[in-house]
């Protein structure tokens, strides 16, 4: 029988202890940049408290028209949006994802095709046929991954 010199077993517990340590690591960076006010506490606050919450999933029930192919809903606040760091947001189109988050504005207005950007309190879109969602029959959710 031969040997594959590259197989190798990954054993946990050799990474318990650091895990440990990068984790206490990566919450001493995060408490010096809040103390030197290099990032705000808020955010902070709510980055690290998002992770305990259920995950949202919601329908998207009011949306109006911005420029061009684009339209905006409000969402709950208390999602992290890219504005505050990075949004774990799906736009799901008749239960299919549209194909472009975390694309810019300009891009969703102009372009459409599915796009979409979650900022703030609000998520910006435009529909996968670049449609009017108002009146195209098709049903927008949004799942928090």
């Amino acid at each position: 029988m031969e040997t594959n010199p590259l197989k190798m077993e990954v054993c946990a517990e050799k990474f318990e202890g650091s895990v440990m340590l990068v984790t206490l690591y990566l919450m001493a960076v995060g408490a010096w940049l809040a103390l030197t006010k290099q990032i705000s506490l808020p955010p902070l606050l709510r980055i690290v408290s998002s992770y305990f919450y259920k995950r949202y999933r919601g329908k998207l029930e009011k949306y109006v028209p911005d420029q061009g192919k684009c339209f905006v809903a409000s969402i709950p606040p208390r999602l992290i949006s890219d504005q505050e760091g990075f949004s774990r947001i799906t736009l799901l189109e008749d239960g299919i994802p549209l194909p472009c988050g975390h694309a810019a504005h300009e891009d969703i207005r102009l372009k459409g095709e599915g796009r979409y950007s979650h900022w703030g309190a609000q998520i910006y879109f435009s529909s996968s046929d670049n449609s009017n969602p108002i009146t195209n029959g098709k049903r927008y959710e949004l799942v928090e991954l």
